[in-house]
């Protein structure tokens, strides 16, 4: 027995060493499992610099994807190991596309990088459609002007920023959050099965907000029509709201609030004939408006 341990101590020794060989020859190394099989794969980065478009049609697997503002049209993908994505323009539209739509395991020590895709357009750049999904990944916008704009994934977060939509605005996520940061929306449909949905600045002009199972605060938001906002088990606020709106406000189990008034009636209705009307909805949290 003294032996056995002996020798298992000397092989866990050993295998110190070779580790701190390996780190300093190599530093940190993530694996692959491919096939049921190991692979030691290294961070690929590449850049593209693509004609220029004014429609967007991006679908991928497990990238984050980043559209931003610069100085020019260019792509650029960071992943652990082949990507397998394709970019072309094609009639003025960006296609770029994942056949691969399996999400790789992956380990290692040390932090590693997560797979992105960065979508640089110059500041002045317009969009008449933008259409992007990722089925793991989190999306963000932030690009001027565009006509109409869709973003979608399964589980990740959606957030918009400084952006304009002058015609339809399309934000669906399963599992994820949706931010609205300084954002001017028409015609807005947002939705997700288990996140929180949250606007900062900007302005909502007949939006529809739905969660089943989130919290849905706005904040400082000015709005236009109709703005709705669901939710089944969250509550719903909205912060620095306009007074001179009208008001109803619906709740099965909880509280409503409007202003200074607090009332544990079902329903709130106040000054429902306005032009602009905000219609809070719950099953089961509170509504708030202050």
């Amino acid at each position: 027995m003294k032996n056995l341990i002996k020798v298992g101590a000397m092989l866990f020794g050993a295998g110190l060493i070779i580790f701190a060989v390996g780190f300093l020859g190599h530093g940190f190394q993530s694996i692959n499992i491919v096939n049921g099989r190991p692979q030691i794969t290294q961070v690929e980065k590449r850049s593209l610099h693509p004609a220029k478009f004014n429609k967007m049609d991006v679908n991928v697997s497990y990238q984050d994807v980043v559209v931003k503002q610069g100085n020019d049209y260019e792509v650029n993908v960071t992943t652990m190991g082949d990507d397998d994505i394709t970019s072309k323009v094609v009639d003025g539209v960006l296609q770029i596309h994942q056949s691969n739509t399996t999400s790789p395991f992956t380990f290692g020590i040390g932090s590693l990088p997560a797979d992105k895709l960065e979508i640089t357009v110059p500041r002045t750049a317009k969009f008449s459609d933008v259409t992007i999904h990722s089925n793991n990944g989190d999306l963000t916008y932030t690009s001027g002007t565009v006509d109409n704009l869709k973003l979608s994934s399964r589980s990740g977060n959606l957030q918009v920023t400084q952006t304009q939509v002058t015609k339809m605005t399309n934000l669906t996520t399963g599992a994820g959050d949706i931010r609205l940061v300084n954002s001017e929306l028409n015609n807005a449909k947002l939705q997700t099965q288990s996140g929180d949905i949250r606007g900062e600045g900007g302005q909502l002009a007949q939006g529809t907000l739905n969660s089943a199972n989130g919290n849905l605060t706005l904040q400082g938001m000015r709005f236009k029509g109709a703005t709705t906002l669901n939710t089944s088990s969250g509550d719903n606020r909205i912060e620095n709201a306009p007074k001179d709106a009208g008001y109803r406000l619906t709740t099965d189990s909880g509280d409503n609030k409007l202003f200074n008034r607090k009332s544990t009636e079902k329903q709130v209705i106040v000054n429902w004939d306005a032009e602009t009307r905000l219609d809070l909805r719950t099953s089961n949290g509170d509504n708030h408006v202050e």
